[in-house]
């Protein structure tokens, strides 16, 4: 970080099996540096010790650090799964006070959520705040495939008066900067919510639907006039949801539904419904009807149940899909009409 003329290098570990190179793991450090960048002026300084304990949300690792007004903001991954955290001081390189959550992926900590109701299958988490047009926004990810691939989300956050940050849900809408649109085709992987079936009532956070694709990874192509193209028959792999089994849900928030009629959806194998939710675990609103050798289906939508059903204007409304069935489907897109 430059912070007027003085530059600061935030580095290390809070992980226990880092210390395999032969270091030993003390937490994060700061350091200053010359204006060369290479030179180290004084001592390094522990501002966060190493204490990894899930039930605490102490320091992990990747920490960004944002000077804001009079404030240092220290955002980092904490050890409970509760996402990136920060702390406050009011200088660069000591006396940080850990203050909440900003973000989970999983929405674990807000608003009382547990980890066995985590939203969204468990993974790290890496990231930041940046000022976009004089909003401020948290840059994270959340976990795809079976492993710890990775897709990047970004929230509105809020910076109060007295400087503190709430900690902001998992949405669908990124940096929409409001509700999607409520016509539209979408991609089935910017679901913000996935979840295996409920077992009394608690769903297993490793287990259930995931994102995954056919085909390697790949670099979209770039018009002449800067404008991001991709040639999907050429380009793209098929971008899906699968493992999509009996009494998994999958979830979208948020859109202004005030003009959408109907719903129809492109799925892969299954033989059974989609039930239409307002919320997780939810009443069904309506239903798709899949059939084998089908791909997906459609049916009319009531936006006005929804709303009713899951607390929330028609103008800013969730979506929830729940399979129910035999087999495994895969969800590809859906399209609001």
């Amino acid at each position: 970080m430059d912070d007027d003329g003085r530059v600061y290098l935030y580095v290390g570990s809070g992980q226990p099996s880092n210390g395999k190179f032969g270091h030993k793991i003390q937490g994060l450090f700061v350091i200053e540096l010359d204006s060369d960048m290479l030179t180290i002026i004084g001592e390094p300084t522990i501002l966060l010790t190493a204490d990894f304990n899930p039930k605490k949300p102490n320091y992990w690792e990747g920490p960004s650090i944002r000077h804001i007004g009079q404030w240092y903001y220290l955002v980092y991954p904490a050890t409970d799964m509760t996402g990136l955290n920060y702390a406050m001081s009011l200088f660069p390189d000591k006396g940080f006070i850990h203050k909440g959550s900003i973000h989970s992926s999983s929405d674990i900590g807000l608003n009382g959520r547990k980890l066995m109701n985590a939203a969204y299958p468990m993974g790290n988490s890496h990231g930041g705040m940046v000022c976009i047009k004089g909003q401020w926004y948290i840059f994270d990810h959340r976990r795809t495939g079976k492993t710890t691939n990775r897709q990047p989300v970004a929230e509105r956050i809020e910076i109060k008066k007295d400087g503190s940050i709430s900690m902001v849900e998992s949405t669908s809408c990124g940096l929409n900067d409001g509700a999607l649109h409520g016509i539209g085709t979408y991609p089935a992987y910017i679901a913000c919510c996935l979840k295996g079936k409920s077992v009394f009532g608690l769903h297993n956070p490793m287990s259930g639907p995931f994102i995954t694709q056919d085909g390697p990874d790949y670099e979209p192509n770039e018009r002449t006039d800067g404008i991001v193209n991709v040639d999907t028959e050429t380009d793209a792999p098929e971008a899906k949801i699968c493992g999509i089994k009996n009494g998994c849900i999958v979830g979208y928030k948020y859109f202004d539904l005030t003009k959408t009629k109907h719903i129809s959806i492109t799925t892969h194998g299954g033989n059974g419904m989609i039930e239409i939710l307002g919320r997780e675990d939810g009443r069904s609103i309506a239903k798709i009807r899949l059939t084998p050798g089908h791909h997906g289906g459609d049916t009319a939508l009531n936006p006005a149940a929804l709303a009713e059903e899951s607390g929330y204007p028609v103008s800013r409304c969730p979506l929830y899909l729940r399979y129910k069935g035999t087999g495994s489907i895969e969800l590809l897109q859906f399209t609001l009409f």
